[in-house]
């Protein structure tokens, strides 16, 4: 199961996303209605699969910052907001970041809590 996320170059890995249609890397569901027993079985687990699933940030450019569960010790960020207004939901995290590699903390500062913030700066920082 790990591999379908992991391993999304492997051969195997290809002809199943493929077959079950997985466009995004770690999809928010996994039912299909045509598909084999085992495969039918995974959707009843796929939610806690997702949710144990941490994420290596890299560069940035395929990790959804509000939705996907890259901060370490919390739920995906869009718990977390303190408000909705003018968010992307699908907004990755390098946008997040600015040129210098900083976060853009004004922005982020806008839109969610004080104790978010501080587990982006420990995520980012491997420390607190």
């Amino acid at each position: 199961m790990q591999a379908l996320i992991t391993k999304s170059a492997s051969h195997w890995v290809k002809v199943l996303r493929s077959k079950y249609k997985m466009v995004d890397i770690c999809p928010e569901s996994i039912y299909r209605n045509s598909c084999s027993y085992v495969w039918r079985s995974l959707p009843k687990v796929w939610n806690e699969v997702r949710d144990k699933i941490i994420w290596s940030v890299l560069n940035g450019e395929t990790i959804k910052f509000w939705m996907d569960n890259w901060v370490l010790d919390t739920s995906p960020l869009w718990d977390a907001r303190i408000t909705s207004h003018s968010i992307n939901k699908m907004a990755t995290v390098r946008e997040f970041v600015g040129d210098d590699g900083n976060w853009k903390w004004g922005v982020l500062s806008a839109w969610l809590s004080h104790l978010a913030l501080l587990h982006i700066y420990c995520t980012s920082k491997s420390r607190c």
